[in-house]
This record gives C-alpha cells, structure tokens and sequence, in this order.
C-alpha cells in the first residue's frame, strides 16, 4: 500500500467518513460499508484529500493529452491552491 492510501483511508476513518456495519442504501440495497465524502469539512481534510488525489493520478500514469483533460486538472489546481490559501491564511489558527 502507498502513503498516499494509508493517508485516505486514515483520514476517513477518523473523520467517520468510511464505516463499516449493514447499511441500507437509498436504493433499498444493503452494503457492508458507507462513505460520506461530506465528513470531510475542514481546509486541513481538503488539503489531505486533494494531496492524496493527486499522487493517484501520478501513480496510475494517467496521460493527459487533451485540452479538456489539462482544462479540466487546471480547474482543479485553482481549486485546491485556492482551499489551502483559505486554511493556511484564515482558518488554522482560528
């Protein structure tokens, strides 16, 4: 297992985000796990999360040889540099 796996799946278990247990999905199905991905609400989980995304993109050696793919990576980039101004600038010390 990577670090960047160890990472994600630490940090959404300590968040509660992954549990394990029988839940019944909104389809009516039963699953032996649950994630809720809205566990993650802080700049600090945004910015581990994003952190481990990226390394999975890089480890899965996806190309990126079109415009709407780089498009779509610059977006993203703007995104998290944008969350982490917020955390490190305004919400750490609060």
């Amino acid at each position: 297992m990577q670090e960047y796996q160890r990472k994600f799946i630490e940090l959404a278990l300590s968040k509660g985000v992954l549990k394990f247990g029988s839940f019944v999905l909104k389809s009516g199905r039963t699953s032996p796990y649950f994630f809720n991905a809205g566990g993650f609400n802080t700049g600090e989980d945004l910015s581990t999360l994003g952190s481990c995304y990226a390394h999975a993109l890089v480890d899965a050696g996806i190309a990126f040889d079109t415009n709407t793919e780089m498009h779509t990576l610059v977006c993203i980039f703007f995104v998290l540099c944008t969350i982490m101004v917020i955390f490190v600038g305004y919400l750490k010390n609060t």
